[in-house]
């Protein structure tokens, strides 16, 4: 089965809370654009508290404990991946938001400070987040052969 854009899938439960899981298309750690695509991720919702995803959903409406996003690259796809939960009376409020931060930084760009605050950030803790155990190192590793096997 082939992925589709902009397809939903829904799958309904008697429970409190819902789990909401989106996935856009996006560029792989081999396309020359990888690391801007880092640094626009880190900034819509890169899982910082100074994200636009966490302003708009967590901050300002409070409709979720968290949301990130993450740039996710397998064999045959690569997407930005978004994270939430929320209230499930509160679900289509959430989804229908989480879109709108992610259009706004793609037809305006970040701002100049959000774009040197990611950037600062991204170098400071690439140590902590790629070297700080064996099993990061032996990550960081991985994706660096196999970027260069391609």
């Amino acid at each position: 089965m082939s992925p589709r854009s902009a397809e939903r899938t829904q799958v309904a439960y008697a429970l409190h809370q819902t789990s909401l899981q989106l996935a856009f298309p996006a560029i792989g750690r081999n396309d020359p654009e990888f690391y801007a695509g880092q640094l626009m991720n880190d900034i819509v919702g890169g899982s910082r508290f100074t994200s636009r995803l966490f302003q708009e959903v967590r901050e300002k409406r409070g409709l979720a404990y968290g949301v990130s996003s993450s740039l996710e690259g397998y064999q045959h796809s690569n997407m930005l991946v978004v994270t939430t939960s929320t209230r499930a009376d509160r679900a289509a409020e959430t989804l229908d938001l989480i879109t709108q931060p992610i259009n706004e930084l793609v037809d305006t760009g970040p701002t100049a400070a959000e774009l040197e605050a990611s950037k600062k950030y991204l170098i400071g803790a690439y140590a902590i987040d790629n070297l700080g155990s064996s099993r990061s190192i032996s990550a960081t590793l991985g994706r660096a052969l196999a970027r260069d096997s391609e």
